[in-house]
């Protein structure tokens, strides 16, 4: 359960070793914020959700919201996540492209404070 797993290269598994996982509280926001060190273009996330066992992929995340410097770039209802597979035998990964959006909404993150936010609701 620590954020190392978050960003280790290691992503298409089924090794929970490998994967990041947190407590649930039901009405709260789960948030993982990304600062980039200098202006950073983002166009996009590739998520591959949480996926040890086809009994264990109901913990993984279902609604994604972003916000790049505090301005709201997804839809207001959020990016709905695929469950991962339980299985590794192909690529399960879900790309997230934000090139429709222009950078004077947001797609420009700036170095000098939180870039990328995801709101992670788990199902």
């Amino acid at each position: 359960r620590t954020l190392d797993k978050l960003l280790n290269g290691t992503n298409l598994t089924c090794l929970d070793s490998h994967m990041w996982l947190i407590p649930f509280t039901k009405d709260e926001n789960h948030t993982v914020t990304i600062t980039f060190p200098q202006q950073t273009l983002v166009s996009g996330v590739r998520i591959w959700n949480y996926n040890k066992s086809p009994e264990d992929t109901y913990r993984g995340a279902k609604i994604l919201h972003v916000q790049i410097n505090d301005k709201v770039i997804s839809p207001s209802e959020g990016y709905l996540l695929r469950k991962g597979p339980g299985v590794c035998h192909f690529d399960f990964a879900q790309d997230i492209n934000f090139s429709n959006i222009s950078q004077t909404q947001g797609g420009l993150a700036d170095g000098s404070h939180s870039s990328r936010q995801l709101n992670q609701e788990s199902s």
